[in-house]
């Protein structure tokens, strides 16, 4: 008896298991076939992995391959189908049969879910982009979103994302890290969902990224690190390329700007003429034979900058040329057959730019550098990522990413800063959706990055600018489980862990972190609740733990006893979904509070006492501070209207506190001359600008951000931006106490010229922070479009960071141009006569 328990079961499955695949093999004389496409309903672009579902048996049916075509089976001629896709509508078919039809074809459109907001919803490698049903805060910027800014960098594609800052190219997230000279970012960089900062020095590469081939881009905030391992503690931004549409298009688009002057002439950075923007970039895409998948950009751009060099006053100063780019990139998908995918992208850039360090005074000399501290930077960079998919049979998704990443960074014009660096990255994932367990989706892999670095700045030797070889290895291995409960499944929780073992030389350390989400929707109200509980990890970069050079006065030191870093993030939010007649949107509201252990902070003190001149033993350094706590809240507003197809309204508003507070403000993180009679302890309350309230250093507290954009009769938008960001409070005490014109300054600083002169009376004339408009106008026809876009529209003097200025007012003109379904070469052949006669 106890065989036929075990055999029963076994051979009530492998019946079902044959009745279910019988007529694709063509033994059953009775059965029904529908096939066809889910696509996009607004811009008819596939879904790929869609679903269908047999509604009334349980969760049987098919999944759609990665070019929306699907094919399910019936037994009976009638049947109830409903499709599926992550961010859209669900959406219910009756079919019905006729006597003696076996096959019919049917094509479905799925709705976008109500006010995406123009952002397309696509399902991710490791966690949703459908905002709503997210248990952090999520913000997707949509292809409009780019398009209507000539982003042609990352950074500036970013600048209406709530409680974000892009700090002298650093990004802040809700306050969570300042001002660190652009090492060991506190928020991951992906281009499809792979890291994309240079791995050494952990910095953004905004110039690196594609941006005339990009399709979404998708802003995580909080504690990211179980998805996206160490440098994703305060959040990630994930770039996604863009893919082949069922027709070929190719984009042109080219623009110039001009920087106007400053109101105050005698601080310009020239003094005739105008520097100039100007380039182009190239796109084009297409499906080649239907299995190939081609994608091809190409982009210059050539910036004179609006800054000076290190020479002030001087009657015929120049500006010195900000950056010449250029930059090239492919992108192939081969689909062997519906289960196998096999994919080759690559990017290559080259780009001759400055980096600003120190303004030479905050007096006259705002945009012009201080001397020695203006580097010249020559940047190689190219990366190869070839991609494997297999989708099983029985739903179980495979995928195998890989990235090989070579930088090559030379400094031309000051010694001890040239950097080279090889990285390696590979991940493994499985995902599947188990029925049986009731819609359990799972997540799991593992992954690597191996990076190495051989270079003059990462020496390590504070006494032996030499050249420094390092390499650092993150291995990773990561699971989620998603599941919906209830009738209504209006109840989604989250689980996922990861556990990362990281190596830098002989270091090495290993942590598990874990997070815990829930997402729950009242039925019927739109209304999305969530909260969340994530830990977060951050490992010392190379570039923290050995950065080693000089510039002007000022050296960088290393600190080879930097420890990790470890977090505890958690956030409660609500977001409300609304339609009134034409107008359509969404509010939503969060508060958040992190809690830091063993905090990397970056100081300017006297850590060179090896040097003679007491000006030079001066120099900056990464410290672990103890204990820090990160709290704060957070608001947006968005919407948008269709009146009477005259109008359209798009809105976005958004408001972002945080308080960023020192917790351990008597902490010692490190004593110079040891154990002599003038023995020194460094804690916050001696070495920053202002104790009162345990600020933290080089953070911004309020951020509000407002775009308004009016689009007539489909042709004619006018775009207003708004943005508002309150002063830095505290910076290093030494910023204020170098400073020749602070109050109570000492005599002997008038005999000294440093790049601190007037910065006490720079923060106070901006306590009060710095409002920046913009203003966007535009014209567009069936494949044309031209606009005019200003930045600062103002021309407002202000900085986000002291001694770091910030642009004048800028004036693009944005000319594009599409060819759809039209293949470029065909086209010019046909009209070759006319292009000659041009």
């Amino acid at each position: 008896m106890k065989f036929l328990h075990i055999i029963f079961p076994i051979l009530k499955r492998s019946v079902c298991l044959c009745l279910f695949i019988l007529p694709y093999w063509g033994f059953a004389q009775s059965y029904y076939v529908i096939k066809g496409q889910i696509y996009d309903k607004t811009d008819k672009l596939t879904l790929p992995q869609a679903h269908v579902l047999l509604t009334d048996e349980n969760g049987v049916g098919a999944v759609a391959d990665v070019n929306g075509n699907y094919i399910i089976s019936l037994q009976k001629p009638e049947a109830k189908l409903t499709f599926r896709f992550l961010g859209y509508d669900e959406l219910i078919q009756t079919i019905k049969f006729e006597k003696g039809e076996t096959t019919k074809i049917l094509n479905i459109g799925l709705q976008p879910h109500l006010t995406q907001l123009g952002a397309v919803q696509i399902q991710g490698n490791r966690y949703k982009t459908d905002t709503k049903t997210a248990i952090q805060t999520m913000e997707v910027l949509g292809l409009e979103d780019l398009n209507r800014t000539n982003a042609t960098t990352l950074d500036r594609a970013l600048d209406n994302v709530a409680g974000l800052a892009i700090v002298d190219n650093e990004p802040q997230m809700r306050g969570g890290s300042g001002y660190s000279s652009g090492m060991g970012s506190r928020v991951m960089l992906l281009l499809d969902e792979m890291p994309i900062l240079r791995a050494d020095a952990g910095r953004p590469s905004w110039n690196l990224i594609p941006m005339e081939d990009v399709s979404q881009i998708e802003i995580l905030k909080g504690a990211s690190s179980v998805l996206f391992g160490s440098a994703a503690i305060n959040g990630a931004i994930n770039v996604r390329s863009a893919y082949a549409k069922n027709e070929p298009e190719t984009k042109i688009q080219i623009f110039t700007g001009i920087y106007s002057r400053t109101k105050d002439k005698s601080i310009c950075g020239w003094s005739q003429g105008a520097p100039l923007t100007y380039g182009a970039n190239l796109s084009h895409s297409r499906k080649i034979k239907k299995k190939l998948d081609f994608t091809l950009g190409v982009s210059f751009e050539s910036n004179d900058g609006y800054r000076g060099g290190d020479t002030v006053p001087d009657p015929n100063r120049k500006v010195e040329h900000q950056e010449t780019r250029v930059r090239a990139n492919v992108g192939t998908q081969y689909r062997i057959n519906d289960r196998w995918t096999v994919s080759l992208n690559a990017n290559f850039m080259y780009s001759d730019n400055k980096m600003y360090n120190f303004w030479f005074n905050a007096d006259k000399g705002l945009y012009h550098a201080f001397p020695n501290t203006l580097s010249n930077f020559n940047d190689l960079v190219f990366f190869i990522d070839p991609h494997v998919k297999y989708i099983h049979p029985k739903g179980g998704i495979h995928t195998l990413d890989n990235r090989f990443m070579y930088s090559n960074n030379k400094v031309t014009n000051i010694p001890n800063q040239d950097a080279y660096s090889r990285t390696v990255y590979n991940a493994y994932q499985y995902r599947k959706t188990f029925k049986k367990a009731g819609d359990l989706s799972l997540s799991a892999g593992a992954s690597n990055q191996y990076a190495y670095s051989f270079g003059e700045v990462f020496s390590g030797d504070m006494t032996n600018f030499g050249r420094g070889q390092h390499s650092a290895d993150n291995f990773a291995i990561f699971a989620k489980l998603e599941k919906q409960f209830l009738k209504q499944k209006n109840l989604g929780i989250e689980l996922g862990g990861r556990w990362e073992l990281c190596m830098v030389d002989r270091w090495s350390e290993n942590k598990p972190v874990f997070q815990l989400g829930l997402n729950y929707e009242i039925v019927k109200s739109h209304t999305f609740f969530r909260a969340s509980l994530g830990q977060g990890y951050r490992a010392a970069t190379i570039g923290e733990k050995f950065i080693t050079t000089q510039v002007g006065l000022y050296g960088f030191y290393p600190n080879l006893d930097l420890k990790s870093e470890r977090s505890l993030s958690v956030e409660a939010g609500i977001k409300q979904l609304f339609k009134a007649g034409a107008v359509e949107g969404f509010v939503d509201v969060a508060g958040f509070h992190q809690v830091y252990n063993n905090y990397i902070e970056f100081f300017m003190g006297p850590w060179n006492t090896n040097a003679v001149n007491t000006i030079e033993q001066f120099g900056f350094k990464f410290f672990n501070t103890g204990r820090a706590t990160i709290s704060g809240a957070e608001a947006t507003l968005a919407l948008q209207a269709d009146i009477a197809k005259i109008l359209e309204i798009q809105f976005q508003g958004n408001y972002t506190y945080s308080l960023p507070l020192c917790r351990e403000p008597d902490f010692s993180y490190t004593t110079i001359r040891k154990g002599k009679p003038d023995e020194y302890n460094y804690t916050y309350m001696n070495s920053a600008a202002k104790t009162k309230g345990y600020i933290l250093k080089y953070r911004i507290q309020h951020m509000a951000k407002l775009d308004l954009n009016l689009t007539f009769v489909k042709k004619f938008t006018i775009g207003f931006g708004v943005q508002y960001l309150s002063a830095m409070q505290n910076v290093d005490k030494m910023f204020i106490s170098y400073d020749k014109k602070a109050p109570n300054a000492p005599a002997y600083l008038a005999l000294l010229e440093l790049p601190f002169e007037g910065t006490y009376n720079f923060m106070e004339e901006n306590k009060n922070g710095s409002w920046v408009f913009d203003l966007r106008l535009s014209v567009n026809f069936p494949h044309l479009s031209i606009a005019l876009i200003t930045n600062n529209l103002l021309n407002k003097t202000y900085s986000l960071r002291p001694m770091c200025i910030e642009a004048p007012r800028l004036t693009t003109l944005q000319i594009t141009y599409r060819f759809i379904d039209i293949d470029p070469l065909s086209w010019f052949k046909r009209n070759r006569a006319d292009v000659s006669q041009l």
